[in-house]
């Protein structure tokens, strides 16, 4: 990861600016990342980042059965540039629904009832 944009095998993903808005007071420019021919996922950059250092990465191998994980909140995620990678056996589902709120204060917060 070279300021932000993902290398995998030596190329860069490829990025497009989709919009740029205000939320909570903060600017942010909603990007959308081209993973495969036919994957795409949206991204979001902060104009101030919370963890600067964390978008600029050393090269490095992914162990075989191991996922390097990032946020889509890419600058605001506690991911695998904090906790490393994870491996396969200890994922156990697959997300099929995100929640998009209005604000960041969905960030860390527990929905499941309990």
């Amino acid at each position: 990861m070279v300021d932000g944009v993902v290398f995998i095998n030596g190329r860069p993903n490829e990025i497009q600016e989709k919009r740029k808005y205000v939320s909570d007071g903060k600017e942010v420019i909603e990007l959308e990342e081209k993973l495969t021919s036919i994957k795409r996922i949206k991204i979001l950059e902060f104009k101030n980042f919370d963890y600067p250092e964390t978008r600029t990465l050393e090269k490095q191998m992914i162990p075989e059965n191991e996922y390097f994980l990032l946020g889509d909140n890419r600058d605001n995620s506690y991911d695998s540039r904090f906790i490393g990678t994870i491996k396969r056996q200890d994922i156990i589902g697959k997300a099929i629904y995100t929640y998009w709120g209005k604000t960041t204060g969905r960030i860390n917060i527990n929905l499941r009832a309990e």
